[in-house]
C-alpha cells in the first residue's frame, strides 16, 4: 500500500446515501480503516453530531432495517439490523468529530469520513500508519482510558500482520499492571483472537516480553520445581513452550496431512480442529503436571487443573472442556508413544484414550507431536517413529473403535441385576465400564463373552473384598 487518498466515494450498502449535512454524520474507527485498506465491512460504525435517534430512525426506514436501542440513558447505541449488514449509531464524544478521534486507542483507528462529502479526518496521522503497517497509540493516555487497548495493540498487529511503534510498545510495558483492572471476559475475547490469527507467534513472545502475557496468566512462567521455594519464573521453560507452539502453528497451517489419514478428504470432515483453543491448550500444557511440593504434602489435588484461569478469564464451559481434554490426555497419548516404541503397547491403554479424548483425537496428535518435534533430544528415528505410531492410532480409531462405538453397549446394570443377582452398586459402574473397553478394542462381541467377563470381574472383586 503506496498511496491513500484525502477523499473517497464512499462504497456503502444500498440505503444509506440519506441526505445529510457536512460534519454532521461520520463513518468512523474500524470501520473507516477497513474501507481504506479495500475490505468492505459487514458492521458500520457511526458518529452522529445531533439527534443520532432521528438519524438512526432515518436509516432504519431507508434499508427497511430493524432499529435496536442499547446502553444506558447519555450513553445510548442505535443499532440497526438489515438482512446483510449492521450499523452501530452514537453520539459524537465530544462536540467535535476531532475531539471524538483524539479518545480512541490507535491512529488507524482514529479516523473519520465525512458521511456528506466523502472527506477523510485523519488527526493523528492514520493514513500514514496504514501504509507503514503499524499499530501507533493516539496519545500516552490511550491505556489509561481503557486498559483492554494493552491486549488490543497485539490482537490488531496480529490480525493485520502490523508491528507495534517503539513508543507503543513501551507504554505497554510500563502500563502493563493496569491490566488487571479490566474484566477478565474481555481479556479472553481479545486473547482468543490473537490465538486464532495464523502465525500468532511472534505476538504471543512480544506480550511475554512487555510483562503483559505474565500479569494475564502467570500460572504458565511459574517454575513447578521452585514455586515452593521462591517467586522465580522459569523463562526457559516458556521459550519451550513457544518452540512447541511455532511446531505446532505451522501444522495447523495446513492440517490437511493429519486429516487425511482418517480417511476424510473430499468428505464431510466429522474433524473440526478449533486453532486457537488447541494453541492455547500448548501454552497451558504443563498444568497438567504433579502439583507443587506444597500443595502436594497438603493433599490438594484437581481434576480442573485450569479451574483458575476459567474462572479469572470467564470462559465457556465449552472452551475449558476441550482444553482440558487436550492438556490431561497428553500425557496419555506420549505414554502410548513410549510402549509403542518398546512394541508394548496395549490395546486397553489405547481404547481408553480414544474414550476419553473421542473426536479430538487428531487434535492430540498434532498436540503431541509438535511438543515431541520441538525437543532438542528429538531425533530423525523419533519422528519417523511418532508417524509410524499415529498411523497406528488412527487406524484402530476409525478402522476399530468408530465402527463398534455406533453400536450399542453388550450390558446394562439390568443384565447385571437379573444374571447375577446382585443389586446396584458402585461395582456396577466398574463392572458395565471394564465390559465397554475389552468391546470397543475388539476382545470381545457377543453378549454371552461380556456376561462371561463380568462374572470374572465380579468374583476377582468379591474376593479382593
Amino acid at each position: 500500500m503506496k498511496y491513500i487518498p484525502k477523499r473517497f466515494d464512499l462504497p456503502l450498502p444500498h440505503g444509506t446515501a440519506l441526505d445529510v449535512h457536512p460534519n454532521s454524520v461520520f463513518i468512523v474507527g474500524g470501520s473507516i480503516r477497513d474501507l481504506l485498506l479495500g475490505r468492505i465491512p459487514i458492521d458500520y460504525d457511526l458518529a452522529v453530531a445531533i439527534d443520532p435517534e432521528n438519524f438512526a430512525q432515518r436509516l432504519a426506514s431507508n434499508t427497511g432495517g430493524r432499529l435496536v436501542v442499547l446502553g444506558k440513558p447519555g450513553l445510548k447505541l442505535y443499532r440497526v439490523v438489515t438482512s446483510s449488514h449492521v450499523f452501530d449509531i452514537s453520539k459524537l464524544a465530544g462536540p467535535t468529530i476531532e475531539e471524538d478521534l483524539h479518545k480512541r486507542d490507535f491512529t488507524i483507528n482514529a479516523m473519520a469520513a465525512d458521511l456528506a462529502n466523502g472527506n477523510i479526518i485523519d488527526i493523528a496521522n492514520g493514513r500514514n500508519d496504514l501504509i507503514s503497517k503499524r499499530i501507533r497509540m493516539v496519545s500516552e493516555a490511550a491505556f489509561a482510558k481503557d486498559p483492554i487497548r494493552l491486549v488490543r495493540a497485539f490482537r490488531m498487529a496480529a490480525s493485520f500482520n502490523f508491528r507495534i511503534s517503539r513508543a507503543t510498545a513501551d507504554a505497554i510495558q510500563m502500563q502493563a499492571p493496569l491490566i488487571a483492572e479490566t474484566a477478565g471476559e474481555r481479556i479472553w475475547s481479545e486473547l482468543a483472537k490473537i490465538l486464532e490469527t495464523s502465525q500468532s507467534v511472534r505476538f504471543v513472545r512480544q506480550m511475554a516480553n512487555s510483562g503483559l502475557l505474565q500479569i494475564i496468566l502467570p500460572e504458565i512462567f511459574t517454575s513447578r520445581r521452585e514455586a515452593h521455594l521462591s517467586d522465580s519464573t522459569d523463562t526457559n521453560g516458556f521459550e519451550y513452550i513457544l518452540a512447541a507452539y511455532l511446531e505446532l502453528e505451522e501444522r495447523l497451517l495446513d492440517p490437511s496431512e493429519i486429516l487425511a489419514a482418517f480417511g476424510i478428504i473430499g468428505k464431510q470432515s466429522p474433524f473440526t480442529i478449533p486453532c486457537g483453543l488447541l494453541k492455547f491448550a500448548l501454552l497451558l500444557k504443563d498444568l497438567a503436571e504433579p502439583p507443587p511440593l506444597n500443595l502436594a504434602k497438603q493433599n490438594i489435588v484437581t481434576n480442573r487443573p485450569i479451574e483458575p484461569i476459567r474462572r479469572r478469564l470467564r470462559m465457556s464451559n465449552r472452551e475449558t472442556n476441550y482444553i482440558e481434554s487436550i492438556i490431561l490426555n497428553h500425557q496419555k497419548m506420549l505414554s502410548l508413544f513410549y510402549s509403542f516404541q518398546k512394541q508394548r503397547l496395549s490395546d486397553t491403554a489405547v481404547t481408553r484414550l480414544f474414550m476419553a479424548c473421542k473426536d479430538k483425537l487428531p487434535d492430540l496428535i498434532l498436540y503431541v507431536q509438535s511438543i515431541l518435534a520441538s525437543g532438542t533430544d528429538c531425533s530423525t528415528l523419533q519422528k519417523k517413529n511418532f508417524a509410524m505410531f499415529a498411523l497406528e492410532m488412527q487406524n484402530r480409531y476409525c478402522n476399530v473403535y468408530i465402527p463398534i462405538s455406533d453400536a450399542p453397549p453388550l450390558l446394562t446394570g439390568k443384565d447385571l441385576i437379573s444374571h447375577f443377582n446382585i443389586s446396584p452398586s458402585p461395582i456396577f459402574k466398574f463392572l458395565l465400564n471394564s465390559v465397554e473397553i475389552d468391546r470397543l478394542a475388539g476382545r470381545i462381541h457377543t453378549k454371552g463373552e461380556a456376561l462371561k467377563l463380568a462374572g470374572q470381574l465380579l468374583k476377582k472383586k468379591q474376593k479382593e473384598i
